[in-house]
């Protein structure tokens, strides 16, 4: 670790341009010899994935989306990697202040927490959680939308203090639903968009109670979401755009 901080700041002081696609990191990076000017902030970019055979949604995932709203049910669906700094058990707890109300958690995805994460549900006799295996990318937009609202979270920590840069929540912005976001940073994103509810981080009760809150959204207001989560990708997370301020950055050195 200290030949790494060594080799962190040779590089801050050394470098012509420092670019970051985290938004805060500006401060740490001056703290540890960068010059101001040299800092630069470029955020991920968004394309949509191009398919030449359309690929369809698992059977086993179809069977129980049909069966989950045949009974009249919402659904809050979370996709990605299942470790602990994505607060799924979080969500779990939340599944679990729910039971009997007409929602259902689907959980698409692997990860070292998974097995910890169904041995709750199952000792809980928790039936409103479905868990499934990663999809293919080509496949992610669809199967988002067949969910009615999407969980993103990550725990209480000092690293997101400078900002977080998630592939996934493009996706969801992608995908038009809306977001409840479990977590605090600087850079929040699903509250510059307006796009959900967002809670302080490690809490079930705030979660389960800003889902309701969710639930309650009329079709002027999930319409508007619709609207402004895809503006914010294409204003904000735009690859030519972004690709440009790329070029003129390194172009000025």
């Amino acid at each position: 670790i200290f030949l790494m901080q060594i080799n962190e700041d040779y590089n801050y002081k050394n470098a012509d341009h420092v670019i970051s696609m985290l938004p805060y990191a500006k401060q740490h990076m001056i703290s540890h010899g960068l010059l101001p000017e040299k800092f630069n902030y470029i955020p991920n970019g968004y394309e949509k994935e191009k398919r030449k055979v359309r690929s369809q949604i698992p059977k086993s995932l179809r069977v129980v989306l049909d069966k989950i709203k045949s009974k009249g049910n919402k659904i809050i669906g979370y996709a990605g990697y299942h470790s602990t700094q994505n607060a799924l058990m979080c969500l779990i707890r939340a599944a679990e202040i729910a039971k009997g109300e007409k929602i259902h958690f689907i959980l698409i995805g692997n990860g070292p927490e998974k097995g910890d994460l169904k041995e709750y549900v199952k000792n809980k006799s928790l039936d409103n959680v479905s868990f499934f295996p990663p999809v293919t990318k080509d496949i992610v937009q669809d199967v988002l939308s067949e969910f009615d609202y999407l969980y993103f979270g990550f725990v209480g920590s000092k690293i997101y203090e400078h900002g977080i840069a998630p592939n996934k929540l493009l996706d969801y912005l992608m995908s038009g639903k809306p977001i409840l976001q479990s977590g605090r940073t600087p850079n929040n994103i699903v509250k510059d968009a307006d796009v959900g509810e967002s809670v302080e981080p490690d809490d079930p009760k705030k979660i389960y109670h800003s889902l309701k809150k969710i639930m309650e959204y009329d079709k002027d207001r999930l319409q508007e979401i619709r609207i402004s989560s895809k503006t914010y990708v294409k204003k904000h997370h735009n690859f030519e755009v972004l690709a440009k301020r790329f070029i003129s950055i390194i172009s000025n050195g």
